[in-house]
């Protein structure tokens, strides 16, 4: 089908208050919304910007969401103190763009549903960045095979992030593989599978997940498998940071990496990695054919706690100085 409305390079168009794109191509170009409801449908957007903004911070519009975007090729988003619902459409790469991430979100709500992130090579940081008290909703979204200079999906700031049936495979980071929740965030994971994520083989910690400074994440009927990182090869969780774990399945997960002439080979915490003053709960999950090179299944130290409950470890090995299932230290 041809598109009815074509941006060349380096346009920048300024729109009026309300706005309908659909079915357009926008190729190197930006745009700036302000103010009324935008819907943008059946759309190919590659290498573009498009910045949402509400007329007065904290305008009552109405409606729930500012912002609607269905059924589109997804060049990058800003979405400043607004509000946006995306729908069945898609953030392909290779998009090559800088830091801050594909979407960016500053102090808005965003929900996703049936979002696909897929082969995107981030020269910095992150695909998908929510921070200063971001609130994100994410339902059956697919992240997969993207590599980033940080982690795929950042939630800082104070943010929340609520994410249901998605999937997480196949992503790498030089920080976590997948997912960070840090500077006293929060974030649920119901019903997720997180497969063979990779985080930094120089110290990388979480390869599906990495929980830091002061946040909090809760687990729910969730999978683990094959994910690795050289701290917490599925989940780390650290500096002051909890989370609580049930009915879910960390399988066949390892902590791995290279030693460098400044850090050693920790290899640590093959399913989970608590430290610093981490505090983690787990009940009704269970830890199977895990490998790390100390706490094949779970590794706790430095004045971190943890309780299990009615939870099953089995085939789970260390080769280090402690060859045992859980660690405490």
């Amino acid at each position: 089908m041809a598109t009815s409305f074509i941006l060349e390079r380096n346009s920048k168009v300024k729109t009026p208050p309300a706005v309908t794109l659909d079915n357009i191509t926008l190729s190197s170009s930006v745009w700036e919304i302000q103010g009324m409801k935008t819907q943008i449908s059946a759309c190919n957007i590659s290498n573009s910007q498009f910045i949402f903004t509400p007329l007065f911070v904290g305008q009552d519009y109405g409606f729930k969401f500012l912002v609607y975007i269905t059924k589109t090729q997804i060049g990058k988003l800003t979405f400043a103190y607004t509000s946006a619902h995306i729908s069945h459409s898609e953030v392909l790469g290779p998009l090559r763009l800088t830091k801050g991430g594909t979407i960016l979100s500053v102090n808005s709500s965003v929900e996703l549903y049936k979002v696909a992130f897929k082969l995107n090579q981030q020269d910095e940081e992150r695909v998908f960045y929510a921070t200063s008290g971001s609130h994100v909703e994410m339902s059956q979204c697919i992240f997969f095979k993207n590599s980033v200079h940080e982690t795929t999906l950042l939630i800082n700031g104070s943010s929340k992030m609520f994410a249901t049936d998605c999937h997480f495979v196949q992503n790498a980071g030089t920080s976590s593989g997948a997912v960070s929740i840090n500077g006293g965030s929060y974030g649920t994971f119901a019903m997720c599978n997180f497969s063979s994520n990779q985080a930094g083989s120089n110290g990388g910690s979480g390869g599906a997940i990495s929980v830091i400074d002061n946040s909090h994440i809760h687990v729910s009927k969730s999978f683990f498998t094959e994910n690795n990182a050289c701290y917490g090869g599925s989940i780390y969780v650290g500096f002051n940071s909890s989370m609580t774990v049930e009915k879910s399945v960390f399988n066949n997960n390892t902590a791995r990496c290279t030693a460098s002439s400044t850090r050693p080979a920790a290899r640590i915490g093959a399913a989970i990695a608590a430290m610093y003053y981490a505090h983690v709960h787990i009940s009704n999950s269970s830890f199977t054919a895990n490998y790390a090179c100390m706490g094949g299944g779970i590794y706790v130290r430095f004045n971190s706690t943890m309780t299990v409950e009615k939870s099953i470890f089995s085939h789970n090995s260390a080769t280090g100085p402690y060859d045992i299932t859980v660690t405490y230290n």
